[in-house]
């Protein structure tokens, strides 16, 4: 009974969004899209935003490499018009990532 929605895909989800997600995953991989990124990373000088970790380096809490996010300040899905402007972006590690998500949630 928890799972009677289960096998609801596409249009007969009750979380279809017209099809949203395939639009934003192919924006996601243009040219414009990478340039972004690459512009906003350049901006922040490679360094995580919030607490300096410096992309390419190691961590010291867990031992792994430093993969830098280039995280968007307003929306990518809602302000589509401010998708690759650079001033909407924040260049921030795994860590600092995770926390500006949970802190929207919670």
């Amino acid at each position: 009974a928890a799972h009677k929605n289960r096998d609801a895909r596409g249009e007969k989800n009750p979380n279809w969004k017209g099809g949203l997600t395939a639009k934003n995953f192919l924006a996601r991989s243009t040219v414009e899209y990478r340039d972004w990124k690459r512009a906003a990373l350049q901006r922040a000088g490679h360094k995580c935003q919030e607490c300096g970790a410096v992309g390419g380096s190691v961590c010291e809490c867990c031992g792994t490499k430093v993969m830098l996010h280039v995280h968007h300040l307003r929306s990518f899905a809602k302000y589509t018009d401010e998708r690759f402007d650079v001033e909407n972006s924040e260049v921030l590690c795994p860590k600092c990532h995770h926390s500006r998500h949970r802190m929207k949630i919670g």
